[in-house]
């Protein structure tokens, strides 16, 4: 059975099981309810959905990457300024920039 007539007949069964309706429903109504409400649909959905991500994600790949760190030290001992100078490569003979 095709996912449209199982999702039909379970609407069907679902209104009957509930009480049924003080009013007939028409075949559009009954057939909107079951797309809304079937898990089949809902289900295939949702794999459509992680495609799309899947692909999206995949295009990222193609796409720049930026990255950016800092970092600020103070400090008043002296061997530790100086290798703070050193990784900055502004070493210098007077100790400043």
């Amino acid at each position: 059975m095709s996912p449209l007539p199982r999702a039909i007949v379970w609407t069907v069964l679902t209104i009957l099981a509930a009480g049924g309706s003080t009013r007939a429903l028409t075949l559009d109504e009954c057939i909107g309810i079951a797309l809304e409400k079937s898990p089949d649909l809902q289900a295939s959905f949702e794999r459509v959905r992680m495609a799309e991500a899947e692909a999206t994600r995949t295009r990222s790949i193609y796409y720049p990457m930026v990255s950016a760190m800092g970092r600020y030290e103070r400090t008043d001992n002296p061997p530790n300024a100086f290798f703070m100078n050193l990784n900055q490569r502004t070493a210098s003979t007077t100790g400043r920039p």
